[in-house]
């Protein structure tokens, strides 16, 4: 998984789950038009899911744009090795 290598802080809700999950896919769906998961979120905005959405995690990745991204929203970074 990317974030996990990328060392930065992140938290998962699994939907499937948690008790709440069908009300959170039912705001999420409302929010952006789309109920698929994951639906990952970077500084309070949907960059969609793994390999598609707004752009996706992945194509941030191969860009290189997905830790200028994490920066721009302040994401807090473990000490790296």
């Amino acid at each position: 998984m990317p974030l996990s290598r990328c060392l930065c802080a992140y938290s998962v809700v699994e939907l499937d789950e948690d008790a709440q999950g069908p009300a959170i896919r039912a705001r999420l769906g409302a929010r952006t038009s789309r109920t698929s998961v994951p639906s990952i979120w970077i500084g309070g905005d949907c960059i969609g899911g793994l390999n598609d959405g707004f752009p996706g995690l992945l194509p941030l990745v191969d860009s290189g744009k997905l830790e200028p991204r994490l920066n721009a929203a302040q994401a807090e970074f473990s000490a790296r090795k």
